[in-house]
């Protein structure tokens, strides 16, 4: 085995390449990220599926639909808070659902300020699709996997459910009695429905953890990786993101804004971006925060729990070339 700090052969590895590697491999392996890169991969299989069917439907519009086809009539509020959905959300999610002739509103007999919700007959069809599709994403994903580890990661990321800290709103079943597992969803669902609020209780921590600095998970993640990567270009920083280039067009300005970072052209075709010594600044303030936020997303698991979660999820993802290598991405920097 080769000692830490040493390169194969046993020639000293320049320290800040050392360092370099340990912050890649703590954010890649870090409970927020392998979430939501495995989220990321379930969600895109399941749109890639939709749209070869013909199904313009998304996993939230899913979940509505099912929360409301158990509870036909129930107020849509109720509905929302059924999947930990805020209200804003649920009622942009129910306009949405509308526009598509999927549910309907209808005036609540008892109390004609509120509105009850049904399925439709075609809303009905697409709930049953999407559930077969989204099914079929999830076990794509899992595939690589074991039984006993698949048996295993469900109960982790259900223990992780169930210490959500009412922040986003708790679960409820249609009575408005709290619950850890929703009791609308379909057993094949769950694996991947888990996953997804797993990644939403993630959010809920990490997400005020970096307020106090004016930045966004999405802004953190970029200054983070470029200070692992150094200065690189769309093309490598949208992989290391995992993000479209549409998102990145939307962050990149703002931190440029803010002196955090220099975006430069290097060619007509390619530009070269890096942190600003400002963004070096910022990053050694927030990182530190960051990474004991990601650490609390695990904080209730043991820790055989913890090296199940991490082995199983990591090794899908590297299974199905979803998880990057320290060399794929790390540039040479000068004096290393």
């Amino acid at each position: 085995m080769e000692e830490a700090g040493l390169k194969k052969g046993g020639s000293p590895m320049p320290v800040d390449l050392a360092d370099r590697q340990a912050a890649f491999d703590t954010h890649i392996y870090s409970p927020a990220h392998l979430i939501a890169r495995a989220d990321q991969v379930v969600n895109a299989g399941y749109l890639e599926r939709c749209r070869a069917h013909g199904l313009e439907l998304t996993v939230p519009q899913l979940l509505y639909l099912c929360a409301v086809a158990t509870n036909p009539g129930g107020h849509q509020a109720a509905a929302a808070r059924m999947i930990g959905m805020d209200t804003p959300t649920g009622a942009f999610v129910i306009s949405a659902l509308e526009r598509k002739g999927l549910v309907e509103r209808q005036p609540c007999a008892t109390d004609k300020r509120r509105k009850t919700i049904y399925c439709t007959p075609k809303g009905e069809t697409a709930r049953v699709s999407g559930v077969a599709l989204f099914s079929a994403s999830t076990r794509d994903f899992l595939e690589p996997a074991t039984a006993a580890d698949r048996r295993e990661l469900q109960r982790i990321f259900e223990k992780i459910a169930a210490h959500d800290e009412a922040n986003p709103p708790p679960l409820r079943d249609a009575s408005g009695k709290p619950v850890t597992v929703p009791d609308y969803l379909p057993a094949e669902v769950l694996p991947g429905y888990l996953l997804g609020r797993s990644l939403q209780l993630a959010a809920a921590l990490v997400a005020p953890a970096l307020a106090p600095f004016d930045l966004t998970i999405r802004q953190y993640v970029v200054l983070a990786m470029l200070g692992i990567t150094g200065p690189c270009n769309m093309t490598l920083l949208t992989r290391v993101m995992g993000s479209e280039r549409s998102a990145m067009a939307i962050v990149l300005p703002t931190l440029k804004k803010r002196r955090l970072l220099s975006i430069n052209r290097e060619t007509d075709r390619s530009l070269s971006i890096a942190l600003t010594e400002g963004g070096h600044a910022l990053l050694s303030r927030v990182r530190p925060v960051a990474e004991a936020a990601n650490r609390h997303i695990a904080c209730h698991l043991n820790q055989k729990e913890r090296e199940l979660f991490t082995r199983t999820v990591a090794g899908i993802l590297n299974h199905r070339g979803e998880l990057l290598r320290f060399e794929d991405v790390a540039q040479p920097r000068s004096g290393a």
